[in-house]
């Protein structure tokens, strides 16, 4: 991923996760999961696996809506 001013936090963030390039979509999904988590207010650091896997389950279906 190339950095430029439009990108977004989850952008920059993959970026300096998988410098060398976008990585699988699974990784992609989980990274995005954690992230969002993280910077929820209502979960914070509290990363139980319900959460971890409703939360990829939307990534994912969302991924596959707008591609």
């Amino acid at each position: 991923m190339e950095n430029s001013n439009d990108d977004t936090y989850i952008a920059e963030i993959i970026s300096k996760i998988w410098p060398a390039g976008v990585p699988s979509q699974s990784s992609l999904y989980f990274a995005m999961t954690v992230v969002s988590l993280l910077l929820d207010p209502k979960y914070g650091t509290d990363m139980k696996d319900k959460h971890v896997i409703v939360r990829m389950q939307k990534f994912k279906v969302c991924f596959m809506i707008f591609i």
